[in-house]
């Protein structure tokens, strides 16, 4: 038997931030091994680091944040907006065992000693990149009991969707550092503002109802196929599994209410029993429309053209950025229900149900700059251990043109060593791998190997640049490339590495599910097979009734409910599921989703 458990350790740090993970402190919240109850476990962390996160989290804690001075320091110590962050999403999804346990603080201690606490551990940098600059972050841990999940709901051990946004922080009156250090920095203005902007920003986006039902109805049919196989296998009922799933997708239907009513019920936060803090902001929902022809940015969205349901602070001029796309230019912003600030770009909301209007019109004549001439360019580099070929780093070369390019002389570079290249070709249309060693081992080896960061460059023998890129991921397993071959630098799978060959953009769930879980049904969690299914001339998906009738693979009961709801008409034998789902609507003894990137529907029947 195995159970996996999410979990951080130093390479996740190191993989993610580019951190040395030899430098990356660790301590975690939590019910102590020792048996003596809740406390601070040292996971990498030495007692110096240790003490080093006490005096950071007691001077939030102990001195008055509405002192602007103050607050710059804490700024210093703690990454505020991923302090922000974790408490809004912790608080929107009521995650049940937090923050009186699974707190995850971490921090990179290789910061020079001067700019710390102490002077005796890491301190901050502010010129350094996100994640090397030494202030404390937080990370999400644990969440088997939020979004809905119904453990023990005898015992009150569920995540209800109608608890108070901020009572998920005071549960049962006991608090945590992420409790205390909220009471102290709700009361500086900034902090609270920039507080309600992130529930706004999580409203309107990551966890609106539309993008969390594709979350969990994307995910639960890529591991549908196993979760089928799980079941039989421990003769544990399906159902189990998919009322877990329903009430996910419950808890993300009305949390958004509750969180609004929540956040503008009155003029206080309460802080525990005894504290209160005024809060005077109050969020509007609004309606926004974009145009063809650019984006509209605001509060760290972009919106592009269509529809979008979006949330504000009330009363409050905020930054909205309007960007044109070649050949066009903007015509207006009309605000109903507010107003738009064309000379500094500021939005403001004075009541509910807003509208904005944002418009564009082609540039009369326009004519775009003429595309640049092909040229040989870098396609694809790996330089990680995953990512080596022979052992070797690597940068492929793609010839895009009509003709052969011959590198004589040609030279190519890490900004530290050149190595001119020798009599090569690469064809027309064709791709050519350079190995890079720091051994010379001459023919199509560079004397150089890669390391992150490195600004990898080639000239012609002109000593004319002819591309370059800078060698750097942002995720751990990706590597870079340009999709499709010749166009654009994006991170790359590190499970489809193409050396000499087209590049291949894969999504994470393409590694592991494939096309199982396309154009199919899951009802009740039960995945169906996908042979019972087919693409109509218009491209619409259907269902066999005799296939599905004929398949004793399938409960009999679940059988004779999915085809009782199935509509009738026509030959009644290919059944257009879009109309399955229209008919749907409504009906309280089933709920129908659609998951447009994957074509699939999902069934829930009582």
């Amino acid at each position: 038997l195995m159970m996996l458990i999410e979990d951080y350790g130093p390479y996740f740090f190191e993989s993610h931030y580019g951190t040395d993970e030899n430098k990356i402190t660790t301590l975690n919240y939590t019910v102590l091994v020792d048996g003596s109850g809740l406390g601070w476990e040292l996971d990498d962390c030495t007692d110096l680091e240790a003490a080093e996160w006490s005096r950071a989290r007691h001077f939030v804690e102990d001195n008055d944040m509405t002192d602007p001075e103050n607050y710059a320091r804490a700024c210093e110590i703690f990454d505020m907006h991923n302090f922000i962050e974790y408490l809004v999403f912790n608080c929107y999804v009521n995650n049940w065992d937090w923050p009186r346990n699974n707190v995850r603080a971490w921090r990179y201690n290789g910061v020079a000693l001067e700019n710390s606490l102490t002077g005796k551990t890491g301190g901050y940098d502010p010129d350094a990149a996100i994640g090397l600059d030494g202030r404390w972050r937080f990370t999400v841990k644990d969440l088997d009991v939020s979004m809905g999940m119904n453990v023990s709901p005898e015992q009150d051990f569920w995540s209800r969707p109608d608890v108070n946004f901020f009572d998920v922080l005071y549960k049962d009156g006991r608090v945590s550092s992420a409790s205390t250090m909220f009471s102290a920095l709700i009361r500086n203005e900034t902090f609270q503002k920039e507080f309600v902007l992130c529930i706004c920003e999580y409203l309107s986006t990551r966890c609106s109802t539309e993008a969390l039902l594709e979350i969990i109805n994307t995910l639960s049919l890529q591991v549908a196929q196993e979760m089928n196989y799980h079941s039989a296998r421990y003769d544990h009922p399906l159902e189990d599994w998919d009322r877990h799933l329903q009430s996910m997708r419950s808890f993300a239907a009305v949390r958004p209410a509750i969180v609004l009513e929540n956040v503008n019920a009155d003029t206080f936060v309460s802080c525990g029993e005894t504290h209160a803090v005024p809060f005077s902001y109050k969020i509007v929902p609004f309606s926004l429309t974009v145009g063809q022809g650019g984006t509209a940015h605001f509060n760290r969205t972009s919106y592009t053209e269509g529809e979008h349901a979006a949330y504000a602070i009330k009363t409050l001029d905020l930054p909205m950025t309007i960007e044109c796309r070649p050949g066009y230019r903007l015509d207006s912003v009309k605000v109903v229900g507010g107003g738009y600030d064309e000379n500094d770009g500021t939005i403001y909301f004075r009541s509910e149900n807003a509208t904005v209007t944002v418009t564009f019109s082609p540039i009369p004549d326009y004519e775009p700059a003429p595309a640049p001439a092909p040229h040989l360019v870098m396609n694809e580099i790996g330089h990680s251990s995953q990512e080596k070929v022979n052992g070797y780093d690597w940068v492929e070369l793609y010839n895009p043109t009509d003709r052969d390019i011959h590198l004589d002389d040609w030279s190519i570079t890490n900004g530290m060593e050149t190595y001119s290249f020798p009599s090569i070709t690469v064809k027309a249309g064709g791709f050519k791998v350079i190995f890079l060693s720091n051994d010379d081992q001459g023919g199509v080896y560079a004397s150089f190997a890669l390391s992150s960061g490195d600004t990898l460059a080639i000239y012609d023998r002109g000593g004319k640049l002819v591309d370059q890129v800078v060698v750097t991921t942002k995720e751990s397993s990706t590597h870079l490339g340009r999709f499709p071959d010749g166009g654009e630098w994006v991170e790359l799978s590190r499970f489809s590495i193409t050396p000499s060959a087209p590049n291949r953009f894969l999504t994470a769930f393409e590694h592991t599910y494939h096309d199982v879980c396309r154009d199919t049904v899951m009802i009740n969690g039960f995945l169906m097979n996908r042979a019972h299914f087919s693409k109509n001339e218009q491209g619409v998906l259907t269902v066999s009734r005799s296939k599905v009738e004929a398949d004793d693979s399938i409960d009999a009961d679940l059988k004779k409910s999915f085809l009782a709801s199935l509509p009738e008409g026509g030959d009644a034998e290919a059944v257009s599921l879009a109309d399955w789902l229209a008919q749907s609507s409504g009906r309280k003894t089933i709920t129908v989703y659609y998951v447009p990137t994957l074509g699939s529907y999902i069934c829930y029947m009582l």
